[in-house]
């Protein structure tokens, strides 16, 4: 060995000169090594922080979109009477949301209102309801039969009075949290995300990090969160060292904080800077026997050639370049191998540090896209760095952000930023600290702000870090709302209606000035306060008030009603809106509109009841159009009672035929506010259907409103029958009873149009008795009318329901057949005829034959008149009654194959 350090010889000369050459790069670049490597650790837990905060946002997001969610299906008190309704509007909020496993509204007694999927998941129980109700909204997060873990978001449901009539439910997956995560935050392999209460138990768990059974944290971390702590290095659920950032949620299981936990594994992110330093510190070991080697052998000048190539090597990685390689092409000998090492350590170093600037360039976007401002600043306020939501927030561009602006110049009030830098320079933190600032363009916004102090090795304070929250909307809603309550307040004061408020115990709470004016007659305001109003006034117990306002309170509905009232005897109307925990109740005094009601109700009374024996059927009905009064004339009539024909209960006496008519007059006249005339058949005590006059009239209160119509009824049985008579003359033959000449003759016209219309055939049929003039000469002129009554019932016989027979004159018929099918037919039916008339007759005794001659025409072949068809029938019948005078006789028609 003292051979081989010979301080005299050439070798150790030049080692020591190497030596001394390179003695401060090797100590710079050990020095650096270390300081990279404790850099990398700082900026873990600045990112970890950073993850925390961006990850509680998006958590908050999530937590407002299934709020919202919540508050549409609230809106579904409307229907919550009808499930079948409920349920398919739930179903239609979870279309395209495959993130929710349910969604349901629970009524405040446990009973499922509506449900988008099986309410058998799960359902919040009584203890849950009553916790909901009483914070508002909770957070939280359940464990099913299948051990499965699902996020529940449970809220209030009001009615349209802000009433809680029960809980919604949102039952979100937890992998869709996951997979947000995954989407927004690309952590590193191993990182752990949790969700926890203040108590340390966890809510929820990330699946990044393997999952563990431990379901609360470690003492270490539950003490940070305690202790306000926003960072920690420490073991997690599953054994495994992390930095931790730590970020406050504003909501919790029963409205207490939750938190978010963002662990970064310690190995990941301190692995690559110990492998830098471990390389660093191989290179040196390699540069010190390079040149102990190249000591020994400096007479060997190949030697020298090889260690040179390595030499470079290693200088243009030390400087950075990681490109550099030894480009020795025979890898053989020792200084071969050793080459080959180092350019394989390079080439590793290479990849490791593209890998570094990869996942620096992550971090960078997520800070850069987070939508909470970022900052840095000196104690001395000038701002080091903030990312594209704090340049928003001030107002400000990237390259003035460079220009190491003073933040202090941004507070509006010079005194909050003072206790700001107190509150950091005592705590070393501020939370939820609330300031006014200027933005560059003069608009003053409010924000929230939360930062710590990082201290450098030497505990000394090196800058702040923070996040600055927009909350100006926010600000201005509560500004909104405390300005709505007083202008609330001053109309409750200036109101001449009495206003009460009570708490559930029916103790005075607010009272307005009409009330201690007019309904507890001049007591001070300040004697009622705090008053059970049941206590200070025994006489109201069981009254009116006292069961409507207990409804109101235990069934949380709002309650309508006229009372009045033992305090001081007069009429009020009430009007009583419970919400959780008061009772507000409206009152006017109604008294007076009472003792009008009352004298116009007896005055109407005693009108009516000059109506009872009036000789008329008299109605009244009121402004709905149902009927409530009938006089005794109209309820003798038919026979039934009051009860049974109110309303529309005397619509069960109106003839069917004339019912739909009867209705549609009365409603159309009705719904016009005009008078009306009808008449209809009413059955009568006795079941016969009398016509009946009906003449309504619309009539109005004293004070010009419509209440309803007023009518009377008039018996016109016998003028209608008298009409009828009359009509029968106009249109009967009054020997046989058929139809007359002027009857038909409208008949057929009336066919002949509707033929027109449909594209119809009509036929008539024109016959004359043979040898009748000799019967009225042998037996007389009675007999002979007697010949033509039976005649005119055979004919009747052989027609059907539509067809009709008339009698022209003396022995001549006609038949009308409309609405024809089949053209045969009229060929049977004279067929039929004249067989019917060849059967004798028996007259007086007398047995008597006859026959008839028939002429038939078709419409519109023979005509399109009335006229034509008469003429052409006529024709017919007369050429055919001559044709063949020994025939008995003779039928004359068109022919059918010429008209098909």
């Amino acid at each position: 060995m003292m051979r081989i350090f010979n301080f005299k010889s050439l070798s150790t000369k030049l080692f020591l000169v190497i030596l001394i050459a390179i003695l401060p790069l090797l100590v710079w670049s050990i020095y650096a090594a270390h300081h990279e490597r404790e850099s990398k650790i700082e900026e873990a837990k600045n990112e970890a922080l950073h993850l925390a905060v961006v990850v509680a946002e998006s958590q908050k997001q999530m937590v407002a979109e299934m709020a919202n969610l919540l508050d549409s299906a609230a809106a579904v008190d409307q229907v919550l009477d009808d499930p079948k309704t409920c349920n398919a509007v739930l179903d239609n909020m979870l279309i395209g949301k495959t993130e929710y496993v349910n969604l349901l509204i629970v009524r405040t007694n446990g009973e499922i209102s509506c449900s988008a999927q099986d309410p058998a998941v799960w359902a919040p129980d009584a203890a849950m309801i009553d916790r909901v109700l009483a914070a508002g909204r909770i957070f939280t997060v359940t464990s099913q039969a299948n051990e499965s873990g699902e996020m529940v978001l449970l809220t209030r449901v009001l009615d349209s009075h802000a009433i809680p009539i029960g809980v919604g439910a949102a039952i979100m997956k937890p992998h869709w949290f996951n997979e947000q995560v995954a989407e927004l935050h690309e952590t590193p392999a191993g990182s752990e995300i949790m969700v926890v209460d203040g108590a340390g138990n966890v809510l929820y768990q990330s699946i990044q990090a393997e999952q563990s059974s431990q379901q609360n944290l470690s003492g270490t971390l539950l003490a940070a969160l305690q202790s306000g702590q926003t960072s920690i290095q420490t073991v997690g659920l599953d054994g495994v060292e992390r930095f931790y950032g730590i970020k406050s949620l504003p909501f919790g299981p029963d409205g207490t904080h939750a938190y978010v936990l963002v662990g970064l594994p310690t190995a990941s992110v301190i692995k690559e800077a110990n492998r830098q330093l471990q390389l660093t510190s191989v290179i040196i070991g390699l540069i010190l026997l390079v040149s102990f080697l190249a000591s020994i052998a400096s007479e060997k000048w190949l030697v020298i050639r090889w260690l040179q190539p390595l030499i470079v090597t290693a200088q243009r990685l030390q400087t950075g370049d990681l490109s550099a390689r030894t480009s020795i092409i025979n890898k053989g000998s020792e200084l071969g191998f050793l080459a080959q090492t180092i350019d394989s350590m390079a080439e590793t170093l290479e990849c490791k540090t593209a890998e570094l600037r990869e996942v620096g360039a992550r971090y960078y976007n997520l800070f850069s896209g987070v939508p909470v401002g970022l900052y840095r600043t000196t104690p001395e306020g000038k701002l080091l760095d903030g990312n594209p939501a704090l340049q928003n927030m001030f107002g400000i561009s990237e390259s003035e952000l460079g220009e190491m602006l003073n933040v202090a110049t941004f507070f509006v009030d010079l005194d909050a930023r003072q206790r700001w830098a107190d509150a950091m320079a005592r705590q070393g933190v501020v939370n939820d600290f609330e300031f006014l600032l200027r933005r560059r363009n003069g608009e003053i916004i409010t924000v929230l702000d939360n930062a710590r102090t990082v201290y450098d090795e030497a505990g000394a304070v090196e800058y702040y870090e923070g996040s600055l929250l927009d909350i100006t909307q926010q600000k201005q809603s509560e500004l909104a709302l405390r300005e709505s309550n007083e202008r609330l307040n001053s109309v409750l004061n200036s109101i001449t209606e009495a206003y009460l408020a009570f708490d559930n115990q029916y103790r005075i709470l607010e009272v307005n000035p009409a009330a201690t004016r007019h309904y507890f007659g001049g007591r001070p305001a300040e004697d009622l306060i705090g008053k059970v109003l049941w206590e200070e006034y025994p006489q109201t117990v069981k009254t009116e008030f006292y069961r409507q306002f207990r409804n109101a309170v235990n069934e949380k509905r709002s309650m309508h009603f006229d009372a009045r009232s033992s305090i001081n005897g007069r009429w009020w109307e009430t009007h009583a809106y419970p919400t959780r925990d008061r009772l507000e109740v409206f009152l006017r005094d109604i008294t007076e509109r009472k003792q009008a009601e009352t004298t116009l109700i007896h005055a109407r009374d005693y009108y009516l009841s000059l109506f009872d024996e009036f000789p008329a059927l008299i109605w009244r009905s009121g402004a709905d159009g149902k009927l409530d009064y009938f006089n005794q004339t109209w309820l003798k009539f038919t026979g039934r009672t009051i009860e049974q024909e109110k309303g529309y209960g005397w619509t069960e006496g109106v003839h069917k035929e004339d019912l739909e008519r009867c209705v549609t007059t009365y409603l159309e006249a009705f719904k016009a506010r005009q008078p009306f005339q009808m008449e209809y058949r009413l059955r009568r005590f006795d079941g016969e259907y009398r016509w009946l006059q009906d003449l309504g009239y619309p009539y109005y209160g004293l004070s010009g409103d419509f209440e309803g119509y007023i009518g009377s009824c008039y018996d016109i049985t016998e003028q209608k029958q008298n009409e009828a008579h009359i009509r029968d003359l106009a249109y009967r033959d009054p020997l046989t009873g058929l139809y007359n000449r002027k009857a038909f003759r409208e008949r057929l016209e009336q066919e002949l149009d509707r033929a027109k219309r449909c594209d119809g055939k009509v036929a008539v049929l024109f016959m004359d008795l043979n040898n009748f003039k000799e019967i009225n000469d042998r037996y007389g002129h009675d007999a002979g009318d007697q010949a033509l009554i039976l005649i005119a019932q055979t004919l009747q016989n052989e027609l059907r329901a539509n067809d009709m027979v008339a009698r022209l004159g003396g022995d001549e018929f006609t038949i009308l057949l409309p609405d024809l099918k089949n053209l045969d037919v009229p060929k049977r039916v004279a067929k039929r005829v004249v067989m019917d008339v060849k059967k004798p007759l028996i007259i007086e005794g007398n047995t008597v034959e006859l026959s008839t001659s028939i002429g038939v025409s078709l419409y519109p072949e023979d005509g399109i008149s009335a006229r034509e068809l008469l003429n052409k029938a006529d024709q017919r019948m007369f050429h055919n009654k001559h044709k063949e005078k020994k025939s008995s006789h003779v039928i004359s028609v068109p022919d059918n194959e010429k008209h098909r």
